[in-house]
């Protein structure tokens, strides 16, 4: 099973050892040498999901936290239900659209926002938190290293992948 990007206990366990583990090796005669740092996660070290061509990230957490960035981005069940043309659904009962729903376009690779709005706001709530995931990280390593280092990932991939919104790349 991999982590869900959206799950602070995660991210704050994870934080949590990867600062251990940047005292101790700023500590080393390595730690000294050290002028660059790669920050890897996700499938590949590339900041993906693993899995991500069948959109694993459809779970609690990440239902959570598509709920909070709904919240951010229409403040009331009214203006989301006129978004989403979905006159029972509220700030907390908005679920991620499922595969196929995620999957299905009026036109083929656009979206119409008056008809998929909901995939939209998924989508873009996800790219937004896989953005988001290794820039938290590398914050962590800048915030901790004792001294200025350069912090780079990869990320940003776009005409690589058959299906780009699922890869979590286009923010």
């Amino acid at each position: 099973k991999a982590a869900s990007f959206a799950s602070h206990k995660w991210r704050k366990q994870a934080g949590a050892v990867l600062e251990e583990l940047l005292h101790k090796l700023a500590d080393t005669e390595e730690g000294q040498a050290v002028a660059f740092i790669h920050v890897a996660g996700g499938a590949w070290g590339e900041w993906f999901y693993d899995g991500f061509d069948f959109e694993p990230d459809t779970g609690p957490c990440m239902t959570h936290h598509f709920r909070n960035w709904l919240r951010t981005k229409y403040g009331s069940d009214d203006a989301l239900q006129a978004a989403w043309q979905a006159p029972d659904t509220t700030l907390d009962t908005a679920e991620v659209p499922d595969a196929v729903t995620r999957f299905r376009s009026t036109s083929r690779m656009f979206r119409d926002p008056q008809q998929e709005r909901r995939t939209m706001d998924y989508y873009m709530c996800h790219q937004e938190l896989v953005a988001d995931t290794p820039l938290y990280f590398s914050k962590i390593f800048k915030d901790t290293w004792p001294r200025p280092i350069i912090v780079g990932i990869f990320h940003a991939y776009f005409l690589h992948i058959h299906h780009q919104a699922s890869g979590g790349h286009l923010e």
